[in-house]
């Protein structure tokens, strides 16, 4: 609900899904980014979760607990949630399969243009 009421008339949810590859034993570096930030991965609090921490000099670190989704059942989620899935596509442009390592999710509120 919360995410439908920040949408504007109109506007639209982008989501890009990775598929998480093994889980780690524990904290592994997933990349290094711009403003010297890390961004780490671990085995989240219960099955079926990791935990993402995103670290940067300076800034406290923030730590998420997400669900280890496949990018198709992400967005069978996000139309669960009451959104129109518009999109799914994976890195060809091509509708994303279970197969699939990444999909880009574009949605809009139901009832939205």
């Amino acid at each position: 609900g919360a995410v439908r009421r920040a949408l504007r008339p109109g506007g639209r949810l982008l989501v890009d899904a990775d598929r998480l590859p093994a889980a780690p034993r524990g904290p592994e570096v997933l990349r290094d980014g711009p403003g010297r930030q890390r961004w780490s991965w671990r085995p989240g609090p219960v099955p079926g979760a990791v935990t993402v921490t995103c670290e940067s000099p300076g800034v406290a670190p923030l730590s998420l607990d997400l669900a280890a989704d496949t990018p198709e059942s992400f967005a069978a989620e996000i139309a669960a949630a009451g959104f129109a899935v518009l999109r799914c596509e994976d890195a060809t442009g091509r509708q994303a399969a279970p197969s699939s390592d990444r999909a880009w999710i574009v949605a809009a509120g139901k009832g939205r243009p």
